[in-house]
């Protein structure tokens, strides 16, 4: 749906068309238009409970934030007859602020501000069995001191909790979660300043990963079975070692002589230029079962991301398992 907003007194006309061109008279659809008066959900943290089903209507709520704060928007169908989706938008102008598939919306205020959040089914459907939870509140992790061991707990399993990790240097972290019972844990590593994930959840109890670039970290534990009745408890431990500049790689370097790069997690530095010297390529010795993660990042080339760095991850036999010419942090490509 549109959400507009008019500063003046005036006509309007609203066109329903078919996006696919189809018509027919199975062709059906419902049309809504309402005035936009969200419900104000008060003082912060907020819980509100509703249904969806007034289709295709679907309820807004209206909260108060304040410049340089970072909120969560969380919602959930306690039923589980559906999936609430979120879209968050500024009550003032009604431009875009975040959305989530997953019902799950974290966000940095620009102003002191009034936000309008909606709660809906991805086809705008209503039901009477369509119930949910609104929570919002202030987003704050646990800071979570490096190399100490750290008691932690999950309300549920459904639930999550967030540390914040800060360095000095980047280098290498490694986060160990130790359950009490054996419950399977998740884990996550987020970028501080935007939230965009650093990682893929690593479904075990133990996650290793090499940042170039990024020092401020939010560490996510989730369980990987959500049905789980609560409390978990766990414990967690950050360690970080300081990567010093990466050893320069060793030539020839190429598919007939590719150099080994030995013990994980680790880095090279190297150069790519015209004639036989225009890729590298690195041997990696790995077992059956594990996962690995690479990121090739350019300081070099006159644009501000560098020149384009291409990354693949090649067989034994020569073929190409996966390539990457994009995806890692910022421009960088990366392989999972």
């Amino acid at each position: 749906g549109s959400t507009i907003r008019f500063d003046e007194d005036s006509d309007i006309v609203l066109r329903v068309g078919s996006y696919s061109e189809v018509r027919g008279p199975d062709q059906t659809y419902v049309l809504g238009v309402q005035l936009l008066a969200p419900n104000a959900i008060g003082a912060l943290p907020a819980n509100v409970a509703g249904v969806i089903d007034d289709e295709p209507f679907q309820p807004w709520y209206a909260f108060q934030v304040e410049s340089g704060k970072t909120y969560e928007v969380r919602a959930d169908s306690p039923s589980g007859s559906f999936a609430p989706r979120l879209r968050v938008i500024d009550g003032i102008t009604l431009s875009f602020v975040d959305s989530a598939s997953d019902g799950r919306a974290r966000f940095e205020a620009t102003a002191d501000t009034t936000l309008f959040v909606q709660v809906y089914e991805s086809n705008k459907r209503g039901d009477s069995t369509f119930d949910y939870t609104l929570e919002v509140a202030e987003f704050i992790p646990t800071m979570l001191p490096l190399d100490t061991p750290t008691s932690g707990q999950l309300a549920s399993g459904d639930r999550e909790v967030f540390y914040r990790v800060t360095t000095t240097n980047p280098g290498e972290f490694e986060v160990v979660v130790d359950t009490v019972g054996g419950w399977p844990a998740a884990i996550q590593l987020l970028r501080a300043d935007a939230f965009i994930n650093m990682s893929r959840d690593q479904v075990s109890n133990r996650l290793t990963y090499a940042t170039s670039r990024y020092s401020d970290i939010i560490v996510v534990v989730r369980s990987q079975l959500p049905a789980l009745s609560g409390p978990l408890d766990f414990d967690i431990t950050v360690g970080h070692r300081d990567l010093a500049a990466p050893p320069v790689e060793t030539e020839p370097n190429d598919a007939s002589q590719p150099e080994l790069v030995g013990a994980l997690p680790a880095m090279r530095g190297g150069t790519l230029e015209d004639g036989p010297d225009n890729e590298d390529v690195f041997a990696i010795e790995v077992t059956r079962g594990q996962r690995i993660w690479a990121l090739a990042s350019s300081d070099g080339g006159t644009s501000v991301f560098g020149f384009d760095v291409e990354l693949e991850l090649i067989r034994s036999d020569a073929s190409v398992a996966i390539r990457s010419t994009f995806g890692g942090e910022g421009f960088y490509p990366a392989i999972y």
